[in-house]
């Protein structure tokens, strides 16, 4: 029987097919499984698939937040102050069918993705101008975005914006 060490340091033991003649080369067949491979058993809990369902923003004088509802039924809130923000960018996201517009807000501990599909996006983008200086409104944002070339990237930063 021989060992060979995978490609992500586990290791998968081998041995020749039954049959094989002595010294013949035959296809290996696995026996064990790398660690990422092994099936979930009694010891060990079964991996459940937690994906972002829907988020909303809200934009107050004090704070921008982003509540995430995940498909396992748990929320999470983060709020980024408008007196603690570092930098905004807005850049436009080349997804599938559409571009969408985005925002990246950033305080010294977080960043947040912001996004007009988000509920809540008339709001933020309302807010921003008044909150932030030199912040354009949403229409500078949409003529600077369709003013480049889609193909050119997938990102495109529209702005960047001090407190």
């Amino acid at each position: 029987m021989n060992v060979h060490r995978g490609t992500n340091g586990g290791e998968a033991a081998v041995s020749r097919t039954a049959g094989a003649a002595e010294g013949a080369v035959a296809a290996p067949q696995v026996l064990s499984f790398t660690p990422m491979e092994i099936p979930a058993g009694p010891s060990q809990p079964v991996q459940l698939r937690i994906a972002l369902d829907r988020a909303e923003i809200q934009a107050d004088a004090s704070a921008v937040r982003r509540t995430a509802h995940f498909t396992d039924g748990s929320i999470r809130t983060l709020a980024i102050h408008w007196d603690k923000v570092n930098r905004i960018v807005a850049f436009r996201r080349d997804v599938l069918t559409a571009p969408v517009a985005s925002v990246a807000i950033s305080d010294p501990h977080n960043i947040v993705v912001l996004d007009e599909q988000m509920h809540g996006w008339p709001a933020l983008v309302e807010a921003l101008p008044n909150r932030i200086a030199l912040a354009p409104t949403y229409p500078e944002w949409l003529t600077q975005a369709n003013s480049h070339d889609p193909q050119s990237s997938h990102w495109t930063i529209l702005f960047r914006a001090q407190p």
